[in-house]
């Protein structure tokens, strides 16, 4: 009788065990954030708009003097909330791409999670642009 339940424990903690190296195996192969985009600056009338790879510089819009190399300003496009119990580097969502628009007036930045912001160059006011059925694949509507 003895012998059973000592038969019984000896399976319970291999199950256990099992368990737990199925978990902490599936924890350490999460897939990992590739790097940064790397976003070709923008340039007009002597300033030059940069998009920074670096994480403290996340979703941060830069303004360099193309004479001086000094910096003017820079500006926070966009931040989103990161989940405690995530790994951060998975949770980074950088600038991808930044156009002006057709006057020269705003410029349109893309982000990796594919939402657009306009940041207006004279009072730096940023809006985000609301998807639209035909540029939002996640959402297809049907007229």
């Amino acid at each position: 009788m003895l012998n059973n339940i000592y038969i019984n424990i000896v399976r319970c903690i291999k199950i256990i065990l099992c368990i737990i190296l199925c978990l902490l195996s599936s924890c350490t192969m999460q897939p990992k954030r590739g790097e940064a985009p790397t976003v070709v600056p923008l340039i007009y009338n002597g300033i030059e708009y940069k998009a920074p790879s670096a994480v403290e510089k996340e979703g941060i819009l830069e303004a360099w003097d193309v004479k001086t190399k000094e910096k003017l300003w820079e500006k926070r496009i966009y931040s989103y909330f990161k989940n405690p119990f995530f790994e951060t580097d998975v949770q980074w969502v950088f600038i991808k791409k930044m156009t002006f628009d057709k006057l020269k007036k705003n410029i349109i930045i893309t982000n990796e999670k594919g939402d657009v912001f306009l940041i207006n160059l004279i009072t730096r006011k940023v809006t985000k642009e609301q998807p639209t059925p035909a540029t939002n694949p996640t959402n297809p509507q049907t007229p």
